[in-house]
């Protein structure tokens, strides 16, 4: 449920989302697709079912700062994903790139078009194209990723790790932290704490921690734990 609602959640182009059978949505295991895609993936690929007989890739890249060269490894990870089942079914798969962005400057400041990087735009266009979707978690409201679900935890603490400083009061945060939790199960909570203890800037690491004691009063004893 937690792959199906991030891949749905607020970023999927929505003329795609009644053609996807999200039942069907997997994480590609690397190791049977391309050796290439295991070298140079760094994050997470998904994949699902499209229509009777297609296939739908997404891949999503966590950014912590720009990259000029994004439009290039975005490249790369589509042809890796897409050579298998070119290779299987001579066909190409239909493929989503995400950027999740939490970097300093926001908005993120490259194009995401590799046509916008042509000399002669309109001409690169019609010989080789391709594009990413940029979720720059920055440009969001704390209110506004409240509203993405299951996403919402991961996104709020990737926005807030540079300061700690989350725009509301804790209760605000607590209905959707709780929901979330019970949803995908209590490692959510370690996987929170984890990030928040490994954030160079410690007293962001330490203002989150802190949030997510205030907000999740029921699980007071598994965060003192692992916190001891």
């Amino acid at each position: 449920e937690f792959r199906r609602v991030l891949f749905r959640s607020q970023h999927l182009p929505t003329h795609l989302l009644p053609l996807v059978d999200l039942t069907t949505l997997e994480r590609v295991d690397r190791t049977n697709t391309d050796a290439q895609l295991s070298k140079r993936h760094g994050d997470i690929a998904y994949g699902a079912q499209m229509g009777s007989d297609d296939k739908l890739y997404t891949s999503v890249e966590h950014q912590s700062q720009p990259d000029f060269m994004m439009p290039m490894r975005s490249l790369y990870y589509g042809a890796d994903l897409a050579v298998p089942y070119f290779r299987k079914h001579k066909k190409m798969p239909m493929i989503v790139s995400f950027v999740l962005y939490q970097g300093d400057p926001s908005p993120y400041p490259y194009p995401t078009q590799l046509e916008d990087y042509y000399t002669y735009p309109e001409w690169g266009t019609q010989e080789l194209s391709s594009r990413f979707r940029v979720i720059d978690v920055s440009t969001y409201s704390d209110q506004e990723l409240l509203s993405h679900g299951v996403c919402a935890p991961m996104e709020l603490l990737l926005k807030h790790g540079r300061t700690g400083k989350f725009e509301l009061e804790p209760e605000a945060y607590r209905s959707v932290f709780e929901a979330c939790v019970a949803l995908v199960g209590d490692e959510y909570i370690f996987t929170m704490l984890a990030y928040a203890i490994s954030l160079s800037q410690q007293a962001a690491g330490k203002r989150i921690y802190q949030l997510i004691e205030a907000i999740l009063l029921e699980k007071k004893d598994i965060i003192m734990t692992y916190g001891q």
